[in-house]
């Protein structure tokens, strides 16, 4: 009690204005809107927020690509337990892509309500940026059974099936990879583009368009 005593003095003697409640870290998203980023960052002590996970997921995406290379290099020189170290880290940084995708996209749909980052300038780019996204998605999707298959066959020595499947994950995996990181630096660095609207901002441009009708 003495000291719990001597802890709350020192506090009202030293004015301690720090808000320690549980909706002070919430408060941080209050701050500044970054001008290539859709979500609010976080200042304090926080150095990372949801809206670093753009950057995250390109680093992610690099490095699966560096793992793929090497992997490949490797299996080159036949060595194949350092492939396989290399191709399971190449599977891991993947996964933690996908998981920080859907993290970051569905932060974007279920909390702040807003669709994701466009492409729109500049309008010469566009045809060629939504091309690079299109075969970027749809290999994506495809690549997902065949890297499993190649991973189980390959963690059970079924080497011959193995090389059957992996002549054509592989290609597919590296460019899906080098395109990921890409399509970050086209949307973010290269031509940042704006967020995405609201659902409130929609429907007020709809009501507009209407009204000019």
């Amino acid at each position: 009690m003495r000291r719990l005593k001597f802890a709350l003095r020192n506090r009202l003697e030293l004015g301690d204005d720090q808000d320690h409640s549980p909706f002070s870290r919430a408060r941080r998203f209050d701050a500044p809107r970054s001008p290539r980023s859709p979500l609010p960052i976080c200042t304090g002590g926080d150095s990372m927020s949801i809206a670093d996970l753009p950057s995250v997921n390109a680093c992610l995406n690099g490095a699966s690509a560096l793992f793929l290379g090497a992997g490949y290099v490797l299996i080159r020189q036949g060595r194949w337990r350092a492939h396989r170290g290399f191709m399971l880290a190449a599977f891991v940084t993947s996964t933690l892509f996908l998981v920080c995708y859907l993290t970051y996209h569905g932060y974007l749909a279920y909390v702040l309500h807003r669709g994701p980052t466009r492409f729109l300038e500049p309008a010469w780019f566009r045809p060629i940026y939504l091309f690079v996204l299109l075969t970027h998605t749809l290999l994506a999707i495809v690549i997902v059974p065949m890297i499993l298959v190649a991973l189980v066959r390959g963690l059970r020595e079924r080497f011959d099936k193995h090389r059957r499947i992996a002549r054509w994950t592989w290609p597919l995996w590296m460019y899906v990879s080098v395109t990921g990181v890409l399509i970050y630096f086209l949307l973010y660095q290269i031509f940042p583009q704006r967020s995405g609207p609201t659902v409130s901002e929609k429907s007020s441009s709809q009501a507009q368009l209407y009204r000019r009708r």
